[in-house]
């Protein structure tokens, strides 16, 4: 009869889903990756380091496993009550459920609630499409503020791990971010909102690799304020002081740093799409972005006024 046949090793199949003929448009990359396949969730199932997180949309629950410690997983944490661990670089990214009334209201009345609305997905997905880490580079964590739900935000966002903002005003919200992404295992941090579609993972990689020498990392808006901040620990005293939503917001955040005696790193300036004006001076550049999205007349129009 021979000695008994080894067993054959599992196999795992990967399955790739056709992208969104939305998530392809204009060439641009698909909304949670650069091209990366998304893997299936299989609950117990330890995946080695040639597969963990080759789609962001595995989420932080899913981690690389050294060869022979395969180990049961926790799903990932979604929501107000997302406690899963992180490690290594973290941004934050701040977002707001793209509903009428609440996002982009310094754009009415040119544009009426529903067009703001869709420009602000439109806007703030090319964004997280944009700042799409690769294997390796940092995690993401996304911060929304009430009133949007994390079940509204896992409908638009799926597969992301959210967490709600704490805080009375902008400073004590990002304050909070902060120090939630270092309680959980972050070794640096960075925040950006959802303004700003010409931000790349580049760009973000770069501030990352900037605190090896510094304490923080700005990146200016030509409006005053700033689209990153990046810190190498929790500092809540950057926060104090500052006249948020005004024109004074980098200088009076410089000058914070400075007084703390922080090395402060400044990123290259771009620009952020707040206002009408702020439209019709980008709009080149911000009208390719909604390619194939009814707002585009609506813009179109409100230009022309």
């Amino acid at each position: 009869m021979g000695p008994p046949r080894p067993e054959r090793a599992a196999v795992v199949r990967v399955v790739v889903s056709p992208l969104p003929r939305s998530a392809g448009r204009a060439g641009r990359a698909p909304l949670h990756g650069h091209g990366a396949a998304r893997l299936p969730r299989v609950p117990g199932l330890a995946l080695g380091p040639a597969l963990a997180g080759q789609g962001l949309g595995a989420g932080p629950g899913v981690r690389a496993v050294p060869r022979g410690r395969a180990r049961r997983l926790a799903p990932p944490a979604f929501g107000g009550g997302g406690k899963g661990n992180v490690g290594g670089n973290v941004l934050i990214v701040f977002v707001k459920e793209p509903r009428p009334g609440i996002v982009k209201t310094r754009l009415l009345p040119a544009l009426d609630p529903g067009a703001a609305a869709e420009l602000y997905r439109a806007l703030a997905e090319e964004e997280i499409r944009q700042t799409a880490p690769r294997l390796g580079e940092y995690t993401r964590l996304f911060f929304h503020a009430p009133p949007s739900s994390p079940q509204a935000m896992s409908a638009w966002l799926p597969g992301e791990t959210f967490v709600v903002q704490q805080g009375a005003d902008l400073g004590a919200r990002m304050s909070a971010a902060f120090e939630e992404v270092f309680r959980r295992g972050a070794r640096r941090a960075a925040i950006i909102g959802t303004d700003v579609p010409w931000l790349t993972r580049g760009r973000v990689a770069e501030a990352f690799g900037a605190l090896d020498e510094h304490d923080a990392v700005l990146g200016p808006t030509t409006d005053g304020g700033y689209y990153l901040l990046a810190l190498d620990r929790p500092r809540p005293e950057v926060f104090r002081g500052i006249a948020w939503s005004t024109p004074s917001v980098l200088a009076s955040t410089e000058e914070r740093a400075s007084a703390l005696g922080l090395r402060v790193r400044m990123l290259g300036e771009l620009p952020d799409i707040d206002t009408i004006e702020d439209l019709r001076a980008h709009w080149p550049r911000v009208r390719p972005l909604l390619e194939g999205r009814a707002v585009v007349d609506a813009v179109a129009r409100a230009l022309e006024r």
